[in-house]
């Protein structure tokens, strides 16, 4: 073997021998933390810069709302003009479909009338219901809750089923709502049957 073989030899053993030396690995895994941790901290920077982003959309998007709940909606019920705040069709009774309708995400998909009134193809008697009961609960005391409206009696069914197309039965009704009902195991009696006990 000729000196230059022998010292690559030696020097790959050198290498070798560094691999395994302790001190060598600790600052291999110190660097590889480091670099972890850069990445982490430059994700970390990233997300916060999204939420940053998200943030300043809501906020914007909530200005706009508040701006536009006093806007003056027109409905068209079946022929009858009826009026009302967005706010009041919006925010009284929300998460209903009643709600969503007047949102102005919803807004533009609905049918208009050719004055460009929101046009809905029900019994304006009881939109108008729903409409003033949605006036009463806006500005109801807490200590005297607007009572549910009445209904004539032929239109009573109508109504109902009219409530629970737009989602907002319990809002009027919360009795008509079925309970939870809770399986209470306390009264429940364990029978044997006979042919067990032979």
């Amino acid at each position: 073997m000729d000196d230059e073989s022998e010292h690559r030899g030696t020097k790959r053993n050198n290498d070798d021998d560094d691999d395994d030396d302790p001190s060598t690995l600790w600052e291999r895994l110190q660097e590889s933390q480091r670099k972890k941790m850069k990445l982490l901290k430059d994700e970390t920077e990233q997300l916060q810069k999204e939420k940053d982003v998200m943030n300043s959309a809501v906020g914007a998007a909530a200005a706009t709302t508040s701006t536009n709940d006093d806007d003056i909606i027109e409905i068209n019920a079946g022929g009858k003009i009826i009026e009302a705040l967005r706010s009041t069709l919006t925010l009284v009774a929300p998460d209903t479909m009643f709600a969503y309708m007047f949102s102005e995400r919803w807004e533009e998909s609905l049918k208009r009338d050719r004055n460009g009134r929101v046009f809905i193809d029900e019994n304006s008697e009881l939109i108008e219901i729903i409409v003033d009961f949605l006036r009463m609960k806006k500005r109801e005391d807490p200590s005297k809750p607007a009572p549910p409206p009445t209904v004539r009696d032929d239109k009573k069914d109508n109504f109902l089923s009219l409530l629970n197309y737009y989602g907002l039965t319990e809002f009027f009704y919360p009795s008509l709502q079925p309970s939870s009902s809770v399986l209470d195991i306390t009264n429940i009696v364990v029978v044997k049957s006979v042919a067990s006990l032979i």
